[in-house]
């Protein structure tokens, strides 16, 4: 057997808390469920499992320093949509425009992601993952249960903060979006979509180790 056969790939996962008039934010609860399921896979180990603040300097912070800490082979981050009717695969983030307060009544330096950085980075950075694959494999799976959708714009909140910063340590990362709990869909049908979609991701990761 190949080493890299036997590369198990680290993989980091982030949900969000309340916000606004979202109590019980549906992505930490996704995400949790997530990582039990994924917790069985031996492709796969979770390093780190996270709940952010919907707050700008704390998404900056830990962001950063898991990346830092914890070195992941791939990053996943996980916010709500209000209004969206498919689980949306996320494929680039922008670094300027961030002008809407967070919960704590702040926005970030510049309206920017990643305003400490020594050298300009782009302003926008597409994530190394194969989201079409990963968009066509979840459909076939799920066709008829779960609609996805693929989407070049995650917002200029926290979600496409979040994403922004993280594909700046490393573009082997993916931002997805759900609706809102029973909106249309159940916990248990999202949590299984985010498990299809993290799997997918973990094999294209292991596809290029042995290339």
């Amino acid at each position: 057997m190949a080493e890299s056969d036997k590369k198990v790939v680290s993989v980091t996962m982030t949900g969000f808390g309340p916000f606004m008039d979202i109590k019980t934010n549906p992505s930490w609860t996704v995400v949790q469920g997530a990582a039990k399921v994924l917790s069985e896979n031996t492709d796969l180990k979770l390093v780190s499992v996270q709940e952010l603040t919907v707050v700008y300097a704390d998404v900056s912070k830990k962001v950063k320093e898991m990346h830092v800490e914890f070195k992941p082979d791939l990053a996943i981050h996980v916010g709500v949509a209000k209004g969206y009717a498919n689980i949306t695969i996320e494929s680039q983030s922008v670094r300027s425009g961030y002008s809407i307060e967070d919960v704590s009544g702040c926005t970030p330096p510049k309206f920017e992601a990643v305003c400490d950085a020594v050298k300009p980075p782009n302003e926008c950075i597409t994530t190394a993952i194969d989201t079409k694959e990963i968009h066509k494999h979840c459909s076939d799976k799920l066709a008829g249960k779960v609609g996805f959708k693929l989407s070049t714009d995650p917002g200029l909140y926290l979600c496409g903060f979040c994403y922004y910063t993280s594909l700046y340590c490393n573009t082997s990362a993916l931002f997805i979006h759900i609706p809102d709990e029973d909106e249309p869909y159940s916990i248990e049908e999202m949590v299984k979509s985010l498990v299809l979609i993290v799997e997918h991701a973990v094999q294209q990761i292991k596809h290029k180790l042995l290339h």
